[in-house]
């Protein structure tokens, strides 16, 4: 870059970031979002760690299976695989998300073969 556009462009880097600062000092900057009050408030609840192991886990299993489905063409073993990584999606409680997880995976497990 030539010197005249460095300058232009350090100009213009200064003015923005004046012109922030003065918005931000002129209206009151609202609290950032980190409490969970305000989560729950508006009935978002956060995951549980063995939900989202559980989630993680289910859906590399169903990922693999529905790799292997492909590759032996095996049309049942690919849906089930498919069935792995979506239903944590549609399943909100942590019990049932690992009870339809292992019958899911014992269901691949009689596929495999």
């Amino acid at each position: 870059m030539s010197r005249v556009k460095q300058a232009v462009w350090w100009r213009w880097l200064i003015r923005f970031w004046v012109l922030c600062a003065q918005a931000c000092r002129v209206r009151e900057c609202s609290p950032p979002m980190n409490n969970l009050n305000n989560f729950e408030s508006l009935g978002l609840v956060l995951p549980s760690p063995a939900y989202l192991l559980g989630a993680i886990l289910f859906g590399l299993v169903g990922y693999v299976a529905f790799r292997y489905g492909r590759r032996s063409e095996n049309p049942p073993l690919t849906w089930a695989g498919v069935a792995l990584m979506a239903y944590p999606y549609a399943v909100s409680q942590t019990w049932l998300l690992w009870v339809i997880g292992a019958a899911l995976c014992g269901w691949v497990y009689l596929k495999w073969r």
